[in-house]
């Protein structure tokens, strides 16, 4: 879960070697990772709890 949500951070935020990505862009990124690096039933608990969350990225912008 700490990686799901270390991935998800570091993707919505701006780095030096990308932008800031939206909300549904970087649930599809990691869902591309799906059973390759995140545990498909982690990823599924990650969603359910990011989709009612405040700390969830905008998808406008």
């Amino acid at each position: 879960m700490i990686s799901l949500t270390d991935s998800y951070d570091a993707i919505a935020e701006t780095r030096s070697y990308h932008k800031a990505r939206k909300h549904n862009e970087i649930m599809d990124l990691l869902h591309s990772e799906n059973g390759i690096k995140h545990d498909p039933d982690l990823l599924h608990a990650f969603n359910a709890v990011i989709e009612k969350s405040a700390m969830r990225t905008p998808d406008i912008g």
